[in-house]
């Protein structure tokens, strides 16, 4: 019997600018939604307070690639509602109920 392949994953934490509305709050979650289903992905997280917001993101059946990590990172670089983008390296993301990676 041969060992599971990981499943690789990353995290990505934005600080978003705390005076955009809500509707302007909604529709940047959207847009980061669609940026994330659109190259197959899936994402949790949500925000931590104070304009922060943090997700791990990961691929059903198979693994993130350092090609999401850079188009995630692009795409919010390009947003001006976000001040800072950070994110992090592929781990190996073992999802157990809870789980969540430390920065």
């Amino acid at each position: 019997m041969s060992a599971s392949c990981p499943q690789l994953a990353f995290d990505v934490t934005f600080h978003v600018d705390t005076s955009i509305d809500a509707e302007a709050s909604s529709e940047l979650w959207m847009a980061f939604a669609a940026v994330v289903e659109a190259r197959g992905l899936s994402r949790g997280g949500g925000t931590e307070g104070g304009g922060q917001w943090r997700y791990i993101i990961w691929r059903e059946g198979s693994q993130a690639e350092h090609a999401d990590r850079e188009a995630v990172r692009d795409w919010a670089e390009s947003r001006p509602e976000i001040s800072l983008v950070k994110v992090g390296e592929l781990v190996d993301g073992d999802f157990k109920p809870g789980w969540r990676l430390d920065v």
